[in-house]
């Protein structure tokens, strides 16, 4: 499992990013991989598609499932004030939380 190479401001990945992913490729070019997983976010596809590069004759597919998210937010009553801001603000029913300066 990897991360995606570095990305702007924008999400796209950058030279930086491409290089990474490329060398992670040379890397893996000498063990047996089945396959190349990739979020639809372009930035993982750009950096899948740089390993894959490195990969002939391995499949490179999206899967939905790898977007960047939190998969479980507990109910206000059942989180700590102080775990609010690594669920991003949001209350579990997708919608936004205000948290307070003092969470």
């Amino acid at each position: 499992m990897a991360r995606h190479g570095a990305a702007d401001a924008f999400g796209e990945l950058t030279d930086v990013g491409r290089r990474q992913a490329g060398l992670l490729g040379e890397r893996l070019a000498g063990v047996p991989v089945d396959a190349v997983w990739h979020s639809p976010l372009p930035r993982a596809a750009a950096s899948a598609r740089e390993l894959a590069r490195h990969l002939p004759n391995v499949p490179l597919a999206e899967a939905a499932e790898l977007v960047d998210h939190v998969p479980y937010v507990p109910g206000a009553a059942g989180m700590p004030r102080s775990w609010a801001g690594f669920f991003d603000g949001y209350d579990g029913k997708g919608r936004v939380r205000p948290v307070a300066a003092d969470a």
